[in-house]
């Protein structure tokens, strides 16, 4: 896996691994309770661990390491998508849950770094939405948007 993480304007190319430890496959629809949908011929969760090092020749680099849990569907077509049947529809659609550390290649000090689509998990008070994720006053001037309320 190859990307790009982004802290105070700082950029950082990184590469690394996700490491499957286990799939579950859902024997009834995960969000109704009810059958599959008619346009999923299954859905479930991956659990596993990522780990992805950041290019050491860059300013501020280090290593993420930590869990993620992402839902996925195996849509009518036959093709394995990011589980999204509740994408708009659900105010409490969340994926790709990421819980883990960031650790300096210069220095000690591990740093929480957890982020997800919609929802950020194990954020404390840092979310205040009801239906989204909103962050709170009080860290908006640490660069978080203020996403349109």
């Amino acid at each position: 896996m190859k990307g790009n993480s982004e802290v105070k304007g700082n950029l950082c190319n990184f590469e690394g691994t996700i490491t499957v430890e286990q799939v579950r496959v859902y024997k009834k629809n995960y969000h109704s309770g009810e059958d599959q949908p008619a346009n999923d011929k299954e859905q479930g969760l991956l659990i596993g661990k990522y780990h992805f090092k950041e290019n050491p020749k860059q300013k501020h680099s280090g290593v993420f390491k930590g869990y993620i849990v992402l839902a996925w569907r195996v849509a009518s077509d036959g093709k394995l998508k990011i589980e999204d049947n509740e994408f708009g529809v659900s105010d409490w659609y969340t994926n790709n849950q990421c819980v883990g550390t960031w650790s300096p290649v210069k220095g000690k000090k591990s740093k929480h770094a957890n982020w997800g689509e919609y929802r950020i998990p194990d954020s404390g008070d840092l979310d205040s939405g009801a239906g989204e994720f909103h962050p709170s006053a009080k860290y908006i001037k640490n660069g978080w948007i203020d996403l349109g309320r």
